[in-house]
Formats: C-alpha cells, sequence, structure tokens
C-alpha cells in the first residue's frame, strides 16, 4: 500500500478521480417522480418558468388564497393561523418568544391544540421580560 500526501493527491481525490484517470460517478440522480394522480396540476407560464397551482375550494373562490393542507375539515384556530399569521415575518422580540414557546410544545401538543390554548400562554409568559 503506497499512499501519497502530495497535494495532487488529494485534489483527485476529491475530483473523484481513479487511478487511471477515469471519472468515478459518486452521487446519482434522485429517481424521477411516479406518474399518477396529483392533487396539484402545473401550469405553463413560460417556456421555462412552471406555477404550481392548488385545486379549486370554495376558499380560493371567494378571493382567499390558501396553502392545500387548510382543507375545509381544518380547526377554526388553525384557519384563522394560516390566513393571518402563517408567512408573515416577524420582528418583534415578544412576538418572537410566543412563538418560540408555542414551537416548544409541539413536542407535547398538535398545533391545531396549541392554537386554542394559545391564550393560557399569553397569560403565562405576559409577565416574562426578554
Amino acid at each position: 500500500l503506497n499512499a501519497s500526501c502530495s497535494s495532487e493527491a488529494s485534489v483527485e481525490s476529491l475530483r473523484g478521480r481513479a487511478p487511471g484517470g477515469r471519472t468515478e460517478r459518486g452521487w446519482s440522480r434522485p429517481a424521477a417522480p411516479k406518474r399518477g394522480k396529483a392533487a396539484y396540476k402545473v401550469v405553463e407560464k413560460h417556456a421555462d418558468v412552471a406555477e404550481v397551482v392548488a385545486p379549486v375550494t370554495p376558499e380560493a373562490v371567494q378571493g382567499k388564497r390558501r396553502c392545500a393542507w387548510v382543507t375545509p375539515t381544518t380547526d377554526p384556530h388553525y384557519v384563522t393561523f394560516h390566513d393571518e399569521e402563517w408567512g408573515v415575518p416577524v420582528h418583534d422580540d415578544r412576538r418572537l418568544f410566543e412563538l418560540l414557546v408555542l414551537s416548544g410544545a409541539l413536542a407535547e401538543l398538535s398545533w391545531p391544540e396549541i392554537l386554542k390554548k394559545r391564550q393560557i400562554f399569553r397569560e403565562k409568559f405576559s409577565r416574562t421580560s426578554i
């Protein structure tokens, strides 16, 4: 066994070169997605840009755009959270702390249950200084 510590040897190993100069394939491509019925469809906007469109729901007809995980049977607290808070940047320290505490509760509760108990969390941590 003859190992070299030269910089050329380490560069070649990083490039995936095998002895003899041929290139080895270190990574394989992910498998293509299976064809079948999907909850979404892809609509071509331009030749190189596509938009994913959620299925038409009563909320979408009323002008509200919601994520696919908000269904007609979704808890109302969760729907309100989605409509008013989901994806909105937060910069206030107290608000960030509240979201941190609520996220910690995910170890024991589901997000809809946490949102139902949100007022209790607010009362418990209202006197906490940040």
